[in-house]
């Protein structure tokens, strides 16, 4: 008999697509707050400190 079990693809896969989101994910997150801390002031955009003030 068929379950549905069998047709779920293996352990791995489901890991490892999920650290292919998270990774490159995490990167941005960081990234974007190594900006706004590490941006000198004539470069930063007002609109850009609003955004990060509300997260």
């Amino acid at each position: 008999m068929n379950y549905w079990t069998e047709y779920l693809p293996d352990w791995r896969q489901i890991f490892y697509t999920g650290i292919a989101f998270i990774i490159p994910f995490l990167l941005y997150k960081i990234n974007k707050r190594l900006h706004h801390y590490g941006d000198p002031s004539w470069k930063k955009d007002s609109a850009d400190e609003t955004r990060l003030e509300e997260e």
